[in-house]
C-alpha cells in the first residue's frame, strides 16, 4: 500500500515540475497564467470581502468562529462567482458560435 502512496508522490512532484518548466519555458504561457491566477485571486479578495463573518452556534454546543463563518461564506460566495463565469463564458462562445 505504501509503495502506491509513494509512486502517487512521485508522479504528482513529476507533474508539477514538468508544468512549472512549461510555463517558465515560454513568455506567453507565462504571461497567460499569470493573468488566470491573477483574476483568480482578485475575485477571490472581492469574495472574502462580501463575506460576513457571524458566529454561530453549532449542535453540538460548540461556537463557529467569526473567522470560520467569514471564510465559509468566502467559499460559497467564490463557488457561486465561478460558476457563474463559467455559465456565462459557455453561452457567450456558443452565441458566438452560432453568430458566425
Amino acid at each position: 500500500m505504501y509503495i502506491a502512496y509513494a509512486i502517487l508522490a512521485l508522479i504528482l512532484v513529476l507533474v508539477v515540475l514538468f508544468t512549472l518548466k512549461n510555463i517558465f519555458s515560454n513568455a506567453a504561457t507565462l504571461k497567460r497564467t499569470l493573468m488566470a491566477v491573477g483574476a483568480f485571486l482578485v475575485v477571490a479578495l472581492i469574495c472574502y470581502f462580501l463575506a460576513t463573518g457571524v458566529e454561530t452556534p453549532l449542535k453540538e454546543g460548540e461556537v463557529l468562529s467569526a473567522g470560520d463563518s467569514k471564510l465559509i461564506g468566502a467559499g460559497l460566495y467564490m463557488f457561486y462567482a465561478l460558476a457563474i463565469i463559467a455559465i456565462g463564458s459557455m453561452l457567450f462562445s456558443g452565441i458566438k458560435k452560432m453568430i458566425k
